[in-house]
């Protein structure tokens, strides 16, 4: 079978394709950009195949049988009773059913199982995904596109329960759940945030991290929030303020909200949520300024909005948007 006869999930089964995705060969990089330049033809298929890629990395691993019943429960808590009716294709395209609950839940049945890892699950979105998940104690957790929650299968009584977080969630914790530890800890690689039951999003992304307090109480970065509060820490230092309504969980009712950014806050919001690099012909068009919405599954009439508000011109170029 020739490439031009391939479909997503064939490129995606491809080890030379992932490869590329996954940035670890130089080679098969420089020959998949080729091909994609020489063939537009096949360019919504590519996208389709380095999400699959992406929205499935795993490493092999062994399962504990003790665990499976476990597992097939967390299973059941992303994937609704509807999906897997819908659900009759092969197997990759099992996998994915083009939501993020389809292709993020094979990261989390994934059990790493070495000495300090045993028990541990990681859920992982791809590009333009997001999924829901409960956690063993009963707290909510929304997980928002190109992002990643670690977390154990089961907490014992005496542990404090922590996950850790890449990219963006909101969550709705359980308060005091019955023979667990009262306490609540969200830890990202810039800041913890510790709670013992509220509701609340965290973002970290590109060494800055907010949060953003809906109800109840939570410290982070040393400061105690209460609701309404935004906490902004990057390596200029940390702010407290107050949230634009809805600005920071806008993304759980399936919008991109931009509010009083730049087209630089554009550009780098199409690439963490959709994978999309955004350049532009001037470098001073970067820090135009720009308020926006779009629907989260529709990025390109952000992109529009941004072309007729400051009367720019959008064109591709290798898979890059340009903006002139």
């Amino acid at each position: 079978m020739s490439y031009q006869d391939y479909d997503a999930a064939d490129f995606a089964a491809d080890a030379s394709f992932q490869s590329w995705v996954q940035r670890t060969d130089e080679a098969a990089a420089r020959f998949w950009e080729q091909y994609a330049a020489a063939h537009p033809d096949k360019r919504e298929v590519l996208r389709e195949a380095q999400m699959m890629v992406r929205s499935l990395r795993f490493h092999a691993i062994e399962v504990d049988p003790a665990d499976m019943d476990a597992v097939k429960a967390a299973i059941d808590g992303v994937l609704d009773t509807e999906d897997r009716k819908k659900n009759r294709h092969s197997l990759v395209r099992r996998m994915l059913i083009g939501t993020a609950a389809a292709a993020a839940v094979i990261a989390a049945v994934l059990v790493m199982r070495g000495p300090a890892e045993a028990d541990m699950l990681t859920l992982r979105t791809g590009f333009g995904e997001t999924t829901t998940l409960k956690l063993h104690d009963g707290t909510e957790v929304w997980l928002n596109a190109n992002s990643s929650i670690r977390y154990p299968l089961r907490w014992k009584s005496g542990d404090v329960r922590r996950v850790e977080l890449q990219g963006e969630a909101f969550f709705k914790v359980k308060h005091a759940p019955q023979g667990l530890h009262p306490r609540f800890v969200v830890h990202t690689a810039l800041t913890d945030v510790e709670v013992t039951g509220t509701a609340f999003n965290v973002y970290h992304r590109h060494d800055s991290a907010a949060i953003a307090l809906e109800e109840g109480s939570v410290t982070a970065g040393g400061k105690h929030m209460q609701p309404g509060d935004l906490l902004q820490q990057s390596a200029l230092g940390t702010s407290l303020i107050q949230s634009p309504d809805g600005g920071f969980s806008s993304w759980m009712k399936k919008r991109v909200v931009i509010r009083d950014g730049t087209l630089a806050t554009v550009a780098l919001r199409m690439e963490d949520i959709y994978g999309r690099r955004v350049r532009f012909g001037k470098p001073s068009l970067a820090s135009l300024p720009f308020t926006g919405s779009a629907a989260m599954d529709q990025p390109e009439l952000l992109l529009k909005a941004v072309c007729t508000v400051h009367n720019l011109k959008m064109r591709e170029e290798n898979d890059t948007i340009i903006l002139e």
